[in-house]
């Protein structure tokens, strides 16, 4: 504010309160002339006395409309009314503006700076308890605000009305009425704290819904969204329509929050998003949100923005006793409890994310890294993520001085950033192997090459081949790893991820599926759809748990269980990542379900020569070792797992001796193995190494 606009707001509010002591100037010189006839008037707040109470019973109101006829009386209302309107009368004033957005009559207007005022000057706190007969009642009542501002004997109905629960002044909370037992006409009247922040020239959203609002993220509009972006201007340019509220279908991913922002920018209006989950609960507390909602909405002209899917299990009924602009979005089209205009936006295609890409780093001042194809391909970004992962991408390259972003940076910083909306539901593993650590047979290696190329190539297939344009669905690349426990399948996983350098996230199906009908497929959605964006590598074990073979329906658990293998599927074939089921039974799948899988990769029993290999590669060049008899240790029917967990143990074994790692430390450590998977350890097999430690 400029210091001249200061100097105008000084004036006027010397002016309001000119006014205020006007008024009860005119009531006090009023009640003094009945005072004067009590002789007990020193005493009058602990007595009533006998000429007192003669007097108002013998007092006629027209006896008061005479006394305010009077020539000083009438220069004093006149005085008042010059007041009033230097204080009121400008169109940029602030009790102008706080009548002009809330639709405030004079009347109300008048109330609602009388219970203000007293904070501006605290001489009018003392004589409002005078003109009340009472030195306590430092506070506007609707009492003296009906002997202030109405002529006597006029009927208050509209003053009642002001001061009603549904009146403008309390449902929008500018004026609090206490509550008590003092009767209605005697409850102090206040004016909120926001109020008179304001009124001081500070509009600062309320402390008490602040923290249930934050910023909507910054990202680009994309290409397929701008004809409705063009479209909603259009429709804005003369202003919120009556039925002030929007409702936006759009994808998880598809930006709706950045859309939202955009357009509430190029509107000229602020927006915030709103927290819903302290509305869940009917009560009062939640009705004192959507009043100071409704107020500071309209005080601080901001649209609130209300994203469904992060508010679970909420009706949203309360959305019809908002008046202010509110926009909502939604997966799917939504019942409104109150008129709405509905827009759908278009999903993101890999075009549209590339071009997005380009203009975000050219607004960083930068070009954007070959290979943001196969980028588009791989991580399903909203406009805001997008941001976010190329301004990290930028930060790391400024910090290692490099011109550049390279795309093995920004490749990391979209890990890294999909990587944070499902951590905490899964297990990450990081992966540890390479191509060199397998021991599986050539056919099985084949098909996982195979299908770690079909991930990796999945860009120039879908997109610069065409074929993405005919698979609206379909496009999830799926398979089975199965074998028994221990032959690879988790290394193998681990092996493509290193390849692909995806994250990669172990879900257990057995603790997946819920006993409860419904849940595990609610489950599975949650874990999808915080998987969706970073397209990492989702590795499903015990994946027997849920596709058994089911001949038949017996009650509702079984049709339930059979819509959960089937929302699984269908998922998997939709998700943009690669999601790999592992079992150790794969003679207990349904077939129906296997015809489903793209890949359906066997992890055998390792054969004497496998385990042999399995035995090298498992010790360590660095690890100090006598002469091992490796073709021994491979007549040991063991699988892979069991055997890297006898050379870690007995490696132990040796450093705790100080001595190198040696047959007798590899036996002890594989009787121990085989007694904790229940098999019987035969010394024939590594004799004469089977010496006891």
């Amino acid at each position: 504010m400029s210091p001249t606009e200061t100097t105008r707001e000084l004036i006027r509010l010397d002016a309001g309160i000119a006014y205020v002591r006007t008024l009860l100037e005119r009531r006090i010189q009023w009640l003094r002339t009945q005072w004067r006839q009590d002789p007990l008037s020193e005493h009058r707040l602990a007595l009533t006395s006998d000429a007192r109470a003669d007097a108002l019973l013998a007092m006629q109101h027209n006896l008061e409309h005479q006394f305010y006829e009077g020539e000083e009386m009438v220069s004093l209302a006149s005085s008042a009314r010059q007041l009033r309107d230097a204080f009121f009368g400008e169109a940029d004033s602030r009790m102008a503006v706080l009548s002009r957005l809330f639709h405030l009559s004079d009347l109300e207007c008048d109330i609602l700076w009388l219970a203000a005022a007293p904070e501006f000057d605290p001489a009018l706190g003392i004589l409002y308890g005078y003109a009340q007969d009472d030195a306590g009642a430092r506070w506007l009542t609707p009492h003296l605000a009906s002997a202030l501002l109405l002529a006597p004997n006029t009927c208050t109905t509209e003053l009642w009305q002001s001061v009603s629960p549904g009146s403008p002044l309390l449902r929008f909370n500018l004026l609090l009425q206490e509550s008590g037992s003092a009767p209605p006409g005697g409850r102090p009247l206040r004016a909120d704290d926001r109020v008179i922040r304001l009124l001081q020239g500070i509009n600062r959203i309320d402390d008490r819904i602040a923290p249930l609002l934050s910023t909507l993220p910054e990202g680009p509009v994309p290409d397929t969204q701008r004809e409705t972006f063009a479209k909603l201007l259009e429709y804005f340019q003369d202003g919120m329509p009556e039925w002030r509220l929007l409702q936006i279908v759009a994808g998880e991913n598809a930006g709706a929050d950045t859309f939202v922002r955009n357009l509430c920018e190029r509107m000229g209006v602020a927006v915030w998003k709103l927290d819903c989950k302290p509305l869940s609960t009917p009560g009062p507390a939640r009705e004192e949100i959507l009043r100071l909602l409704d107020r500071d909405a309209v005080l601080s002209q901001f649209v609130v923005y209300i994203d469904s899917g992060a508010c679970e299990n909420q009706d949203f009924d309360w959305l019809g006793r908002l008046s202010i602009f509110a926009v909502i979005s939604s997966r799917e089209g939504w019942a409104s409890p109150r008129p709405a205009f509905t827009a759908s936006l278009q999903e993101i295609t890999s075009t549209a994310a590339r071009g997005m890409w380009e203009d975000v780093f050219r607004g960083f001042g930068m070009d954007p890294p070959s290979g943001c194809e196969q980028i588009c391909e791989q991580f399903e970004f909203s406009p805001s993520s997008i941001v976010q992962a190329a301004s990290a991408a930028i930060q790391q390259t400024v910090m290692a001085s490099r011109p550049s972003v390279d795309f093995p940076t920004l490749w990391r910083a979209c890990r890294m950033r999909a990587g944070r909306t499902i951590e905490g539901m899964v297990q990450r593993i990081d992966p540890h192997y390479t191509w060199d650590d397998l021991v599986l047979p050539a056919d099985a290696l084949l098909q996982l090459h195979d299908l770690a190329a079909q991930v990796a190539q999945r860009h120039r297939v879908y997109s610069e081949w065409g074929y993405g344009a005919k698979l609206s669905r379909g496009r999830g690349i799926t398979a089975l790893f199965s074998g028994p426990s221990g032959t690879g399948k988790t290394m193998a996983a681990e092996v493509v991820a290193e390849e692909l350098k995806l994250d990669l996230y172990r879900i257990d199906l057995a603790s997946t599926v819920s006993k409860y009908i419904g849940e595990t497929e609610k489950n599975l959605k949650r874990l999808f759809d915080s998987a969706e964006q970073g397209g990492a590598i989702l590795f499903f074990d015990e994946a027997d748990a849920l596709f058994g073979k089911r001949t038949e329906v017996k009650d509702s658990h079984d049709r339930y269980a059979n819509i959960e293998v089937n929302y699984l599927l269908q998922r998997m074939e939709d998700y943009r990542g690669l999601a790999i089921l592992a079992t150790n039974r794969k003679s207990v799948l349904d077939r129906a379900f296997l015809r489903r899988l793209r890949f359906v990769v066997d992890f055998p029993f390792p054969d004497v020569e496998s385990r042999e290999h399995l035995w090298r590669k498992s010790v360590m060049a660095s690890a100090p070792c006598d002469e091992l008899d490796f073709a021994a240790l491979a007549r040991l029917e063991i699988a892979g797992g069991n055997i890297r967990n006898i050379v870690l143990n007995a490696a132990f074994l040796a450093a705790a001796d100080g001595k190198p790692l040696n047959m007798t430390n590899l036996s002890l450590a594989a009787r121990r193995e085989f007694a904790k998977i229940e098999q019987d350890f035969r010394e024939s097999d590594l004799s004469p190494h089977g010496g006891r430690r």
